[in-house]
């Protein structure tokens, strides 16, 4: 289910960008260490958003093998700000989207979602902005929640 919800993300968010509704579009969506290879080798194009699984809480028990569990993700954005401290913050003073912009666009976009599976829809939680040692790069990490059921597989009957 991690791994759905991570594509799920990043799927909404790559369609949303395509279909202009943003008035911009991310030059890369990706998993983090999709986005992390591409900003080693250079190929990274901004805007860009990568979702990361941020781990989750042990599970609670509810019935012999059934467990809630609460997982969560970070959604991080990045844009290259090499103008000032208007240019970070967004669309309006520049035309072209900041960290801020994109991350209040994000989250606008994600919260209270749930793609279609069977989860609880996406909390917000925390929004951190990322000093970046690249000069002329924000980053903004924004923390979503969620939980589900998730079923334990039956012990087999005969281990031999």
């Amino acid at each position: 289910m991690i791994a759905q919800i991570e594509r799920a993300i990043a799927g909404l968010v790559r369609t949303t960008s395509a279909a202009g509704t943003l008035g911009y579009a991310f030059g890369t969506v990706a998993s983090y260490d999709e986005a992390a290879t591409a900003m080693a080798t250079g190929t990274l194009v901004f805007p860009t958003l990568w979702v990361a699984y941020d781990g989750e809480p042990a599970p609670e028990r509810l019935d012999a093998g059934v467990y809630r569990r609460r997982p969560s993700f970070v959604v991080s954005v990045a844009a290259e700000q090499w103008l000032n401290v208007a240019f970070a913050r967004g669309k309006a003073e520049t035309g072209v989207p900041g960290a801020y912009q994109l991350a209040d666009d994000v989250w606008a976009l994600l919260v209270d979602h749930d793609f279609g599976l069977p989860i609880v829809p996406l909390r917000p939680g925390e929004i951190r902005p990322e000093l970046s040692e690249s000069r002329g790069l924000t980053i903004c990490n924004i923390e979503f929640a969620t939980e589900f059921t998730a079923t334990a597989p039956a012990p087999a009957d005969d281990i031999g």
